[in-house]
């Protein structure tokens, strides 16, 4: 579970048969969204400092962005060779780190995409 930084919406991840993370509005309790996009499931989420994207890490070995606004998928984060287990935004929000049981961490520069850089943590 990952609350936004304005306290406004919930990610949770649902069950390993659904593979989505859904969206919930703090003040009704309501669904706002179910994001579906990953084929494995959810492992991990963390919103961007500014709340406008949330990055979800899956068992699929992507990481994805997703608008906050809309729910659309911004981009997917590949180059992970096993289940991804964690993910973080850096504090200015520029860069979304991810680790793997692959034994790496990537950096990904958001403007770049899917540029990474890839760190042992073996």
């Amino acid at each position: 579970m990952e609350w936004s930084p304005d306290g406004s919406t919930l990610a949770t991840s649902s069950d390993i048969m659904d593979n989505s993370v859904k969206l919930w509005n703090t003040e009704t309790g309501a669904l706002r969204q179910s994001l579906k996009g990953h084929s494995e499931m959810v492992s991990a989420a963390a919103w961007s400092p500014d709340g406008t994207m949330l990055a979800t890490a899956s068992h699929d070995g992507t990481t994805r962005l997703w608008s906050n606004r809309t729910g659309a998928i911004i981009h997917v984060l590949e180059g992970h060779t096993h289940h991804v287990v964690s993910v973080a935004w850096t504090p200015r929000g520029d860069e979304v780190l991810t680790a793997s049981e692959d034994g790496t961490v990537r950096i990904y520069r958001v403007a770049k995409r899917n540029r990474s850089t890839a760190l042992s943590i073996r």
